[in-house]
């Protein structure tokens, strides 16, 4: 009776082994245990370990803003009233860059460096110095002699002097200020989805730099004041700095995880002025597009 240890003849390997494999054997092989790294984590180890994905509590960005609106201001100080009713202010427009920190909780503060330009429209007309001048009127009469019939002739001569007034003349041109712009701003942002809602507001130097077209300076002694280019000495004085205050609302978009749009309605108006005299006193609504990027540096 064959038992089921025996070997077969005609077979190389045990009953019931399920090979048939010529000249294979089975072996005895020990069980390897099962090791833990890290027993207080209850995971079982690896060759490498990759860290836990933590986020950041803040991230620095740096973004680039374009942008463009309309100017509503007057000239301040002694004496401007006629440059301000000559002088229409039309267009802003502005540029540049920002450099920021945000934090998960939603707010996020940046500094940015920018040009502004704000043109407006020159116009002014004035009457020129009138004349006077002496009228004279002669006016004859004739009649004839009684006695002789010879004709005789009278005159009456009357004079007036008259003020003929002064020719019109009109100065007009277009005018460009330009302007070094250093924004702090203070942002808050909710998420929802990828869209982002949010407000702002903060100070901004403004610093003017170039200037062009035309300007009045005076009165002079006739109580007219002179046509002078914006580039003259005697009114660099009414463009010194100013600090200005702006506040607007931000609506964004994430088009990737770190990369996002923004358009942003906004108003700027002065606060203080450093010349302490004549200055432009502008107020400008402005619609911004402003575009941000996320800078992260991924851990090795």
């Amino acid at each position: 009776m064959a038992h089921p240890g025996d070997r077969d003849p005609d077979r190389t390997t045990p009953r019931g082994s399920g090979l048939g494999l010529k000249g294979a054997s089975a072996d005895h092989m020990d069980p390897l245990p099962i090791t833990f790294n890290d027993p207080g984590l209850g995971s079982p180890g690896s060759a490498s370990n990759d860290p836990a994905y933590v986020l950041p509590s803040g991230v620095w960005w740096l973004g680039a803003y374009v942008g463009s609106g309309t100017v509503q201001g007057e000239w301040k100080g002694s004496d401007l009233e006629t440059l301000d009713q000559a002088e229409d202010w039309l267009s802003t427009g502005q540029a540049g860059l920002q450099f920021g920190r945000a934090w998960r909780s939603g707010w996020s503060v940046s500094a940015g460096l920018g040009l502004s330009m704000v043109r407006s429209r020159f116009d002014y007309k004035t009457t020129g110095p009138s004349s006077s001048f002496l009228e004279v009127d002669t006016t004859w009469s004739e009649y004839a002699h009684t006695t002789t019939g010879v004709p005789l002739y009278t005159w009456v001569i009357d004079s007036m002097i008259v003020d003929r007034p002064g020719s019109l003349s009109r100065v007009d041109s277009r005018n460009r200020y330009a302007a070094v712009q250093v924004p702090l701003t203070v942002h808050w942002y909710g998420d929802l989805r990828r869209f982002r809602l949010g407000a702002f507001g903060g100070v901004m130097a403004w610093i003017p730099t170039q200037r062009q077209g035309l300007t009045l300076a005076g009165p002079i002694q006739d109580g007219s004041p002179t046509t002078l280019p914006l580039q003259d000495a005697r009114v660099s004085d009414r463009f010194a700095a100013q600090l200005h205050g702006q506040a607007g609302m931000s609506v964004g978009y994430f088009v990737t995880e770190h990369f996002s749009a923004y358009v942003e309605p906004l108003i700027s108006t002065p606060i203080l002025s450093f010349s302490g005299g004549e200055t432009p006193w502008l107020t400008r609504p402005t619609l911004q597009i402003r575009i941000q990027h996320e800078i992260r540096y991924r851990p090795h």
